[in-house]
């Protein structure tokens, strides 16, 4: 993937890429995660993946996922 933009953003991947959704469904990744979080399970909502060039002014969009999501 090639970004000319300084600021580049995007998510939920792994519903068109299969690598992404391979990696989710089927790597220890999930295992890791949750003993990482000290957690008996691990859940994905989306993946958000934010490419950000040195030196650009833009800002990162700001968010709080446990508005929406049934986080603890």
């Amino acid at each position: 993937m090639i970004i000319k933009e300084d600021f580049f953003e995007d998510y939920c991947n792994w519903e068109r890429i299969k690598e992404f959704k391979y990696c989710i469904f089927n790597s220890s990744a999930t295992h890791v995660d949750a003993e990482a979080n000290l957690s008996k399970s691990a859940q994905i909502f989306h993946e958000h993946i934010f490419v950000k060039k040195a030196g650009t002014y833009k800002e990162t969009p700001r968010h709080q996922d446990m508005l929406y999501y049934c986080v603890d």
